[in-house]
C-alpha cells in the first residue's frame, strides 16, 4: 500500500504562530484539512485534526507517542517539577496507580458537602459585592473558590494563609510559560518569584503534616505512604512529595476554574439560557443542599457546560513526539515527529459540528455520546492519559454552577466578545469582569 501525501507548509515563522496561535490552528485545519505538515522552531511538525486521528495517538497507538521532547513538557516541568501530568514511562505510571483510588466515584462524591460549603461562602461575598460600583473578576473568583476546594478535599487543610494573592502568581505562571524567552530578565524573574510562591505554598501544606502524615485519609496520607524509590534519599523523596503537591494545586484547579469563567460569560451572554438553567436548578434542587445524584441529575446544566468546553477549552492544545515510524490513516509519521492535537480546532471542525462557532447547549442532547465520535469532543484529553480529576471537575462544576446560576444574574461591562489567549491554558485575555445582580426566579416548573 502506498502512503498518502498531505499538505506541507514548509517553514512557519515562529511569530506567525505564537502571535495568534487559535487562529492559526483554524485557519491552517480549515484551508488544509485534517492533516498538516510544516517546520517551525527547528521542529518537524505535523498537525492532526480528525477524531479517529487523535484517537489513534491519544489511545489506540500511544504507546508510539510520548510527551517527552514536547513543548508541553519543556514549558511545564520547570513550574511543575516532576508530578503526575509532568512524568513519563514507568514514573507515570507508578504515579496514576497510586492516586487513582483517591479519584473514585464514591471518594469524590463523598467531598460534595465541602464543595458547597465553600461555594456558599462565594455566594455570601458575592451578595455582599452586589451593588458596587465596579464590576467583579470572576476569572480570580473561580481560581481562588476552586484552589480552596482542592485544598480542603485533597490536602485536608486551608489555602495557607503566607499564600498571598495566589490568582496573581498563577496568572504570571501562565504568562511566564506562554510566553518563555529565557533572555528576557524580567520575565525570568517574574516566573521565579510565581514559582517560588507556589513551592512555598506546597511546602507549607506538607509541613502541616509531617508530624502526622496519616491524620486524613486523603492525597497527602497516600503521598506520605508511597514506596520509596531505590537509592532514593529523604530529601528527593519530600520533593518528589512537593512535586505533586504544586501540580495538582496548579492542574487539579486552573482548568476547573477557567471553564467556569467560560461557562459564566457565556450565560452573561446568553440570558435566555441562564434562565433556562436557574429554571432547571430551581426545578431539580429546590432550597435544599444538592446531593452527588442531584448535581449529577441537572442535565441542562450538564450541555451548557460541555458547550462552553466545546468552544473555549482550557487545555487547548496537545503535543506528542512520534517513537517509531507510524502511518495514521496512510500517512506517514516519521520517528521524532512532534504531533500536535488541537482541542480548540477539533471542537470546532466543520465536518463534525453544526455552526461550529455558535454557542448551542442543546447539541449535546442524550445522544450525543452514543451516537457521536468520542475524540471529536476531548476536553478531559483521552485514552490512558485522560485526566484522573475530571468526575472530580465535573461534580465541582455542577456545584458551583448551581449555587451561582440559583442566587446570580452576570452580564458584561463592555459590549462586544471577549477575546481568548493561549497560554499554558485558554483564559480570557484581561480577564472576566461581570457585573453581579440578584436573581429573578420565575414560579413555573421547566
Amino acid at each position: 500500500m502506498h502512503s498518502r501525501s498531505h499538505p506541507y507548509l514548509g517553514s512557519v515563522e515562529p511569530e506567525e504562530i505564537s502571535s495568534d496561535p487559535l487562529g492559526f490552528l483554524l485557519s491552517v485545519t480549515r484551508q488544509h484539512g485534517d492533516i498538516v505538515s510544516y517546520e517551525s522552531y527547528g521542529r518537524s511538525v505535523t498537525l492532526l485534526n480528525h477524531p479517529s486521528y487523535a484517537r489513534h495517538v491519544l489511545q489506540s497507538n500511544a504507546k508510539n507517542y510520548t510527551k517527552e521532547n514536547t513543548p508541553d513538557l519543556l514549558m511545564l516541568s520547570p513550574m511543575l517539577g516532576q508530578g503526575l501530568m509532568t512524568s513519563v514511562g514507568d514514573s507515570w505510571q507508578r504515579q496514576r496507580r497510586q492516586l487513582q483510588p483517591l479519584f473514585h466515584r464514591h471518594r469524590v462524591e463523598s467531598w460534595v458537602e465541602v464543595m458547597g460549603e465553600l461555594a456558599d461562602e462565594t455566594v455570601e461575598k458575592w451578595r455582599d459585592w452586589q451593588g458596587s460600583a465596579s464590576p467583579l473578576d470572576v476569572s480570580d473568583e473561580m481560581t481562588q473558590l476552586t484552589v480552596r476546594i482542592l485544598c480542603r478535599t485533597l490536602f485536608g487543610t486551608d489555602l495557607p494563609d503566607q499564600s498571598g494573592n495566589f490568582s496573581e502568581a498563577v496568572a504570571a505562571l501562565n504568562q511566564s510559560m506562554a510566553h518563555y524567552d529565557p533572555f528576557d530578565a524580567n520575565a525570568q524573574r517574574r516566573f521565579q518569584e510565581a514559582r517560588a510562591e507556589l513551592r512555598a505554598m506546597a511546602e507549607s501544606i506538607v509541613g502541616q503534616r509531617r508530624g502526622c502524615p496519616y491524620a486524613r485519609d486523603d492525597m497527602l496520607a497516600s503521598l506520605f505512604g508511597g514506596e520509596r524509590n531505590e537509592g532514593e534519599s529523604g530529601e528527593a523523596f519530600d520533593r518528589r512529595i512537593k512535586d505533586q503537591v504544586v501540580t495538582f494545586l496548579m492542574a487539579g484547579h486552573e482548568t476547573t476554574a477557567k471553564s467556569l469563567t467560560w461557562t459564566f460569560y457565556l450565560l452573561s451572554q446568553f440570558p435566555e439560557v441562564a434562565e433556562k438553567t436557574r429554571r432547571e436548578i430551581d426545578f431539580q434542587l429546590g432550597d435544599g443542599e444538592p446531593t452527588a445524584k442531584e448535581l449529577d441529575g441537572l442535565e441542562y446544566c450538564r450541555k451548557v457546560h460541555q458547550e462552553a468546553m466545546r468552544l473555549y477549552p482550557p487545555v487547548w492544545s496537545m503535543t506528542r513526539t512520534s517513537c517509531s515510524f507510524d502511518e495514521i490513516d496512510g500517512y506517514e509519521i516519521p520517528a521524532g515527529e512532534l504531533v500536535v492535537v488541537s482541542p480548540y480546532a477539533l471542537h470546532r471542525h466543520q465536518d463534525f459540528w453544526d455552526q461550529p462557532d455558535s454557542f448551542i447547549p442543546d447539541r449535546f442532547g442524550a445522544s450525543h455520546e452514543e451516537e457521536c465520535e468520542p475524540f471529536r469532543f476531548i476536553p478531559f484529553s483521552g485514552g490512558s492519559r485522560v485526566c484522573i480529576g475530571r468526575h472530580f471537575a465535573t461534580l465541582e462544576t455542577r456545584m458551583i454552577l448551581a449555587k451561582i446560576v440559583r442566587n446570580f444574574s452576570l452580564s458584561r461591562p463592555q459590549r462586544g466578545p471577549v477575546e481568548p489567549e493561549a497560554l499554558v491554558t485558554l483564559c480570557p485575555k484581561g480577564g472576566m469582569p461581570l457585573w453581579i445582580e440578584g436573581a429573578h426566579h420565575n414560579n413555573h416548573k421547566a
